[in-house]
């Protein structure tokens, strides 16, 4: 690392950097768990937002491909939503060839076998901008 002990021990940097490893580890539920510890809100509001919703939707893809349904309260308590009236708008806005019923999402079964397939190029982008955002801020 370039940066000084004290600078790496600022909260600032510390959770940036935090948040990295968490990541790159996939350890998705302390990204998600994150947005409670925030050391700035303002500055790191718009880039946690953002986070969250590419967490949440890697956790769905990785469901789909996982599961031929799950019940509301586990994919809730996945994607650590607050309510299930969030899980849903984010079902309508997101999926809609997720199908809700009987307290269930029924997932879409031609689109399960595409796990198989990694979209290299969107998880590249991702990263990148990820870093460029780290950078950023740190």
């Amino acid at each position: 690392e370039l940066l000084s002990e004290t600078d790496r021990d600022r909260r600032e940097v510390a959770f940036a950097t935090t948040l990295e490893h968490n990541l790159m580890v996939g350890t998705y539920n302390e990204v998600l768990q994150a947005k409670n510890a925030m050391p700035s809100p303002e500055h790191f509001a718009f880039f946690m937002g953002r986070l969250l919703d590419t967490v949440r939707e890697t956790i769905a893809e990785c469901s789909e491909a996982s599961y031929d349904s799950l019940s509301l309260d586990a994919a809730r308590d996945l994607m650590m939503f607050d309510n299930a009236d969030d899980l849903l708008a984010f079902v309508r806005t997101t999926h809609a060839d997720w199908r809700v019923a009987d307290g269930r999402i029924y997932f879409d079964a031609a689109h399960q076998h595409r796990g198989r397939e990694i979209p290299s190029i969107r998880l590249l982008t991702e990263n990148l901008a990820y870093a460029t955002e780290l950078e950023r801020i740190v």
